[in-house]
């Protein structure tokens, strides 16, 4: 199975060094919620979404998620949707991480790895 990793570009802090999820489903859950939640706010690029951003883009990401998750949107948004049902905890956990990793990474790149 995959792993998908993305590396911080420009690191400001440990956090922006990495992020890496042990499946490529849990990466393409958090792009799904981006892409549907917050769209209006942060359009994703169809050709490859997220698989890189520059740091002004990550941080904006960053604020959105940030706000999205303190709200409590992101949790009523995960469990109305039948696709993210039954995660909802570890999904939050995941998009807390990944706006953590997006405010120190400098820009990131998306790596699949195999381990």
């Amino acid at each position: 199975m995959s792993d998908w990793l993305l590396q911080g570009v420009d690191p400001k802090k440990p956090d922006g060094r990495e992020f890496y999820l042990h499946t490529a489903d849990e990466w393409f859950i958090i792009v799904a919620i981006v892409d549907h939640a917050l769209r209006p706010l942060f359009p994703l690029a169809d050709d490859n979404p997220l698989g890189l951003l520059e740091e002004r883009d990550c941080l904006r990401l960053a604020d959105h998620l940030e706000y999205f998750i303190s709200s409590g949107i992101a949790s009523k948004f995960i469990k109305k949707s039948p696709a993210f049902r039954g995660a909802e905890t570890h999904t939050l956990d995941n998009l807390a991480k990944f706006a953590s990793f997006l405010k120190s990474c400098g820009g990131f790149m998306a790596d699949v790895s195999y381990r």
